[in-house]
């Protein structure tokens, strides 16, 4: 039988690979006639509880000999994971995902083929790509300068470089990785020519930093190279010549530990008295988790004692590594092409966000790669429960089930509002993130203070705002936010500026870290306070006049597509008052589902779920949903 489906064939599915929010894919089967009549459907689920399976019927596009050939076009706008197989309709059978990745006729549930969906606004740098990297272990490549001295009594130069390294464990089992061959800055610099002729456009190379091993994934000092390598000068001069031969540095990030025997920690005694190890009010000593329960009294990376852990949530160490002047700062701008971060699964993800806008804020050029073993989009690790701070309910659904985590109350800060005026006349305002919006809004007018006219009437809370960025008649959040305050997973209080937020159409950098938003600063601007309450009842009446504010609701349910309003789509497909329960869509705007009485979470969730799915059918269009829903 011929070929029914395969993702990996353009003829098949376009564009290949992942896609960008807001992009279309389109989607091809053939048929053969011998499986007779068939009405095939695309079914396509995307992950999540309370996301349901959605069947496209797909078109026919005509017949070659023995074959009928169908497609479809869908266009996904949420970022996420998508799995979809295809339904025929006919006889129970479907078409699932074979081993060899092509499609097979089956009667029972199988494997689905998976989309993935990125953000519209992110972008890989254009000159890494189709390039070929080549991956250097730098004491073993190349020995630039000779017979050169061991700049550590405790290193065991290998004069002959046919010998075999040293690999027996000592006396207690361990290996010490402490014979070197030499290799060097300047042995690679030599080797360029050779390298470019090859067609290597990236040099990859494994840490380079001062460390007290042949591989030097235990960092002794970040901010220097290893002298046995060369001087930091050296790393300079490499990146200035390999540039010359349109080869770009990519130093190995290693942040998830540093080695015992470093500056920081310092075990050994090396580096004198000080270090986390060996002085109780080091300053690094916040980096590392000390307690007696570990092997050897600290945490260490997978058990490997001379491999201590740090704590990547520290405020000082993410400093150290992301903030100006960092270690990303640093080597970047000595002429490093970008980073690739070790064991990057094992990081969390706001420290490797924090990273990544390090690297950005050198240059959009720059990179940063990961390593993860496993299918990066499909990665789980950690079993971490998720985190749910929303601002006061709005644009919230809560599980039938309960919510098996804490709400927190943050109407307790409220005392800590503030406004300072500024030399160019604006005014800056402190807003704690359990102030009720409209209470900051009828505040802001008071004062004659112009520019969050649009938010008067959206229910919640200042935190809640700032976490979906709510936005109303043309305004959003994100265009008078300055700077965001917050606990982090571990209660370290830090602040973000607005650029550093990824605000969006309702979605922000909150929905995707475990953090808890406790004050946001505002900009406004001097205007007229009749002007500003005028605009601000006008935006209330249009409010009272189309929302249906009578009823129980979780707000507007669905996003609006592009280019159309989800409310009137619903209203010409004549769903006006559709019911499944106690849950409706309004008769006054179809955008929202109104609670009529003692409607659950599920049945909320099931009319929305099916006016979904007769909106697609009979538009065309896919309505994406607004609310959150916690469980």
């Amino acid at each position: 039988m011929p070929c029914l489906f395969n993702s990996f064939d353009p003829y098949f599915k376009q564009p290949f690979g992942a896609v960008r929010a807001g992009q279309s894919v389109h989607l091809s089967l053939c048929i053969p006639e011998e499986l007779g009549y068939v009405d095939p459907h695309l079914v396509l689920q995307k992950e999540g509880r309370y996301d349901v399976p959605v069947h496209y019927r797909m078109k026919f596009d005509g017949q070659t000999p023995h074959q009928n050939h169908f497609s479809v076009d869908v266009t996904l706008n949420d970022v996420g994971l998508y799995f979809y197989y295809f339904d025929l309709y006919t006889d129970f059978r479907r078409i699932v995902r074979g081993p060899d990745n092509c499609g097979v006729v089956s009667w029972q549930e199988g494997e689905s083929w998976q989309i993935t969906v990125y953000e519209a606004d992110f972008e890989t740098p254009a000159p890494i790509k189709g390039k070929v990297f080549y991956q250097i272990f730098p004491d073993r490549f190349c020995e630039g300068v000779e017979n050169k001295p061991m700049p550590f009594p405790d290193r065991l130069y290998q004069a002959d470089k046919h010998a075999e390294p040293f690999w027996q464990p000592n006396e207690v089992g361990g290996h010490l990785n402490e014979d070197y061959f030499g290799g060097d800055l300047k042995g690679i610099q030599m080797k360029l020519p050779y390298l470019r002729e090859m067609g290597v456009d990236y040099l990859y190379l494994n840490p380079i930093f001062e460390a007290h091993s042949n591989h030097r994934y235990n960092t002794a000092d970040y901010l220097n190279v290893d002298p046995l390598l060369g001087t930091n000068e050296d790393f300079e001069t490499l990146c200035a010549e390999a540039r010359k031969y349109g080869i770009g540095i990519v130093l190995d990030g290693v942040f998830s530990h540093t080695g015992s025997d470093s500056r920081y920690f310092n075990r050994e005694g090396r580096y004198g008295e000080g270090g986390a190890y060996r002085d109780p009010n080091s300053p690094y000593r916040s980096w590392y988790d000390f307690d007696s329960k570990y092997k050897g009294g600290y945490r260490s990376w997978w058990g490997f004692e001379t491999l201590p852990e740090v704590n990547e949530e520290t405020p000082s160490y993410v400093e150290f590594i992301t903030g100006e002047g960092g270690v990303i700062d640093t080597w970047l701008r000595r002429g490093a092409a970008g980073f690739r971060l070790d064991v990057a699964d094992e990081l969390p993800d706001a420290f490797i966000e924090k990273i990544r806008a390090a690297v950005k804020r050198v240059s959009p050029e720059k990179f940063l790669l990961g390593e993860v073993w496993e299918d990066a989009t499909t990665k789980f690790g950690f079993n971490k429960r998720r985190t749910y701070l929303l601002g006061n309910g709005s644009n919230t659904l809560f599980s039938d089930a309960g919510f098996g985590g804490a709400v927190i109350c943050l109407t307790g800060l409220n005392s800590r509002f503030s406004m300072q005026a500024q030399p160019d006349g604006s005014t800056k305002v402190l807003a704690p993130a359990g102030m009720m919006l409209s209470a900051l809004c009828n505040t802001a007018q008071k004062e004659s203070l112009a520019g969050l006219e649009f938010a008067f009437g959206i229910p919640g809370t200042v935190g809640g705002a700032v976490y979906m960025n709510a936005g109303a008649y043309g305004g959003e959040i994100k265009d008078v936010l300055t700077a965001v305050t917050f606990l982090d997973e571990n209660l370290h209080l830090q602040t973000l500026p607005v650029q550093e937020l990824q605000l969006g159409y309702r979605t922000s950098i909150f929905e995707r870290c475990s953090w808890c938003i406790l004050e946001a600063e505002f900009t406004l601007h001097p205007g007229d306070a009749q002007e500003i309450h005028t605009a601000m009842q006008e935006y209330m009446r249009r409010r009272k006049e189309k929302q249906p504010l009578e009823y129980p609701s979780a707000g507007s349910t669905f996003k609006r597509p592009v280019g159309q309003f989800a409310g009137k789509l619903i209203e010409d497909c004549g769903l006006r008052g559709f019911r499944v329960g106690g849950a409706a869509i309004s008769e006054k705007h179809c955008g929202f589902v109104v609670n009529l009485g003692n409607a659950t979470c599920s049945v909320r969730l099931t009319t929305s779920a099916q006016v979904r799915q007769i909106v697609l059918e009979k538009t065309g269009c896919t309505l994406e949903r607004e609310i959150r829903v916690v469980e």
